[in-house]
């Protein structure tokens, strides 16, 4: 995510008890976010952010494919369903493919 313009996150979001997490990227390079992108991916776009929860952390994982179409192409990237979280602060990461991961900033569940 870094080499097309990183991520950074929005205010979480409370429906109904069930959190969101807006984010704010872009899988083909075209817009800054946390850093100036170094690639272009113009033919790939969202599909899902996936998230996972380890020891108090949340973890990122941005899904992508190539796109099939250019008429309906999405390459921005959609929200995180979070689920039912505590209030409280947690640290968000972004997590590789392959695994890697890197901290992206922390978050304040409020009540």
């Amino acid at each position: 995510m870094q080499s097309v313009g990183g991520i950074t996150l929005g205010v979480p979001q409370n429906k109904d008890g069930w959190w969101s997490l807006p984010v704010n990227c872009d899988v083909s390079g075209l817009h800054e976010f946390s850093r100036k992108p170094t690639m272009l991916n113009s033919g790939m776009e969202w599909v899902n952010t996936i998230t996972s929860f380890k020891q108090g952390r949340i973890y990122l994982t941005i899904e992508t494919t190539i796109a099939s179409s250019l008429q309906n192409w999405t390459p921005g990237c959609g929200p995180a369903s979070l689920g039912r979280l505590k209030a409280g602060q947690y640290q968000v990461y972004y997590k590789d493919p392959d695994g890697t991961v890197h901290p992206i900033q922390s978050i304040d569940v409020k009540p």
